[in-house]
């Protein structure tokens, strides 16, 4: 399953870059996207993504014995605060994570507002999709690899069939995290490619780099 995802991804990246760099030369567009190649390879990115949470939500959760093993000190000093956070919030970090992550993935609804962009719609909605397929797949591999513990199973006060539910060791990487990523950066991407006149001035607007540890956090 996850040499499936690899092989996936490695065959969509490749085919951006090499239809990106043969595609119509005479396009006024800032991008240059080939959408006979590209729209087919987000169709096989969301299928390996679709196969890839299937599988994650079958990954077993921890057993009873292994629960009672687990302790805060075991791990790594710099994690260890997550896992000492008061679990009785959890849902409300879930709900504000949640929140910001939307406000994520509207940020590039916002490109709309500028005629130059607007007028490339099709291609920028394209490769925000294409993005997304990628960041899917990616996450999927990961998570599906290692078996990191949500901080929410090392706390007594949590239920006990909450904390041996499946998908409580698909912590690495946040999904959050790397979602809002990919949309915040993508935004800002975007408008600085269409107004290089900004120059320095357009690193103002990774301000929105703050959004995605923020989710990671919470």
């Amino acid at each position: 399953m996850k040499s499936i995802f690899a092989a996936v991804l490695i065959a969509c990246v490749v085919s951006i870059n090499v239809t990106s760099q043969n595609s119509d030369n005479n396009s006024n567009s800032v991008y240059r996207v080939n959408k006979y190649v590209e729209i087919p390879a987000i169709g096989g990115l969301f299928v390996a993504s679709f196969y890839g949470f299937r599988y994650l939500s079958d990954k077993g959760g921890l057993t009873q014995n292994e629960l009672s093993s687990l302790n805060t000190k075991d791990i790594w000093w710099f994690d260890r605060w997550a896992a000492e956070q008061d679990a009785a919030k959890r849902n409300d970090f879930h709900h504000t994570s949640d929140m910001l992550l939307n406000g994520a993935l509207a940020l590039p609804v916002i490109l709309g507002l500028d005629k130059g962009i607007r007028n490339d719609w099709l291609d920028i909605l394209v490769m925000y999709v294409e993005l997304h397929g990628i960041n899917n797949t990616v996450y999927v591999s990961g998570a599906s690899s290692f078996y990191r513990k949500r901080p929410f199973v090392y706390s007594d006060d949590v239920p006990l069939d909450e904390r041996m539910a499946k998908e409580t060791e698909n912590s690495f990487f946040s999904g959050h995290a790397s979602t809002s990523a990919a949309a915040a950066f993508f935004a800002a991407t975007v408008y600085s490619d269409y107004h290089p006149e900004l120059g320095n001035k357009k690193y103002w607007l990774y301000g929105a780099a703050l959004v995605p540890p923020a989710c990671g956090v919470l």
